[in-house]
C-alpha cells in the first residue's frame, strides 16, 4: 500500500458523515426546489385565475354600465314620451270639455226647437181638429179603434139586424180594455242590435180569445191601437191626438201639414178673386 492509498484509507472514515449530510442537504434542496416550482406554478395559475376573474368582472361591470346607460336613456325617452302623452291627454281633455260644452249647447237648442215644434204641432192639431175633413191629412187619436173591422167581424158572426149593434158593443168593450192601465199585454225582447224593445204579447189571454173568435183582421186592428197607445200615452187612461197622413199610414210631418193648409187656404182665396173679377166686369158693362 503506497502512501496515497494509506492517506485515503485513513481519511475515509472521517469523510463519510459529511457525504451523508451533503446528500441529505441535496435531497432537501431538491425537494424544496420541487415544492417551490409547484408553488410558483400554483401561484401562476392563481394569478391567471385572478386575472380572468378581474377581466370577467370588468366585462360584467362594463356590460352593467352599458345596460344602465341604456336603461337611463330608455327611462328618459319613456319620460319624454309619457310627458308627451300627458300633454296630448290634457289637450284631448280640453277638447272634450269644449265638445261637451258644444254638445250641451246643441242639446239645449234642440230641446228649445223641439218644444217650439211641439207647440206648433199642438196648435195645428187644435186648429185642424175644429174642421171635419176627409182629406189624407187629418187628426188621429193614437190608440183609437176603427169601427170598420168590428163591423166586418160582426157581419160574419151575427144576423144583419144585429150587426151594427154588436159591432158597436164589441168596439166599445175593446176601447175600454185599451184605456185600462191595469192591462198590459206587452213583453220585453232583445232586437238584433241587443236593445230592449217592447212588443205585443201574443200569449195574452184576451188577445188570443179575440183572434180565435173574430180572426186576424180584428186582432191586428186591436194590437195596432194598443201599440199606438203604448207609444204615445203609456200608463195613461186617455188617448193622444196626432197629425196623421192617412194616405201613407204614418205620422204627418210639419211640412206636409203646412203644405196641406196652404193648399186649402189658397182655394177659397182664388175663388174670391175670381168672383171679384166677375163683379168688376159686370159693373164695367
Amino acid at each position: 500500500m503506497d502512501g496515497y492509498q494509506r492517506r485515503r484509507h485513513m481519511a475515509e472514515p472521517h469523510a463519510f458523515p459529511h457525504e451523508k449530510e451533503k446528500a441529505k442537504l441535496q435531497s432537501s434542496a431538491s425537494s424544496l426546489e420541487k415544492k417551490l416550482k409547484e408553488a410558483l406554478a400554483e401561484m401562476k395559475f392563481l394569478n391567471q385565475a385572478i386575472e380572468l376573474d378581474l377581466k370577467l368582472k370588468e366585462e360584467a361591470l362594463a356590460e352593467m354600465k352599458s345596460l344602465n346607460q341604456n336603461l337611463i336613456a330608455k327611462e328618459r325617452k319613456s319620460n319624454d314620451e309619457l310627458q308627451e302623452v300627458c300633454k296630448k291627454l290634457m289637450d284631448k281633455e280640453e277638447d272634450l270639455k269644449k265638445m261637451e260644452s258644444t254638445i250641451q249647447s246643441l242639446i239645449e237648442k234642440e230641446c228649445a226647437s223641439n218644444d217650439e215644434l211641439q207647440e206648433v204641432r199642438e196648435e195645428l192639431i187644435d186648429g185642424l181638429g175644429k174642421f171635419d175633413s176627409s182629406d189624407f191629412i187629418r187628426i188621429k187619436r193614437m190608440g183609437d179603434l176603427d169601427l170598420k173591422p168590428f163591423y166586418s167581424a160582426a157581419k160574419r158572426k151575427y144576423y144583419d139586424p144585429e150587426t151594427e149593434g154588436k159591432a158597436a158593443e164589441l168596439c166599445s168593450i175593446w176601447e175600454y180594455y185599451i184605456k185600462d192601465t191595469s192591462w198590459h199585454p206587452f213583453k220585453i225582447v232583445m232586437d238584433k242590435e241587443g236593445n230592449q224593445v217592447k212588443i205585443i204579447d201574443e200569449d195574452d189571454e184576451k188577445l188570443k180569445g179575440l183572434k180565435d173568435e173574430y180572426g186576424d183582421k180584428l186582432y191586428e186592428a186591436v194590437t195596432t191601437a194598443l201599440t199606438e197607445k203604448n207609444e204615445y200615452s203609456p200608463g195613461c187612461g186617455y188617448l193622444i191626438s196626432e197629425l196623421w197622413n192617412y194616405e201613407e199610414g204614418r205620422k204627418a210631418s210639419l211640412q206636409e201639414v203646412v203644405s196641406y193648409i196652404l193648399k186649402h187656404w189658397k182655394k177659397p182665396k182664388q175663388k174670391r178673386n175670381r168672383r171679384s173679377v166677375r163683379e168688376l166686369r159686370k159693373k164695367g158693362n
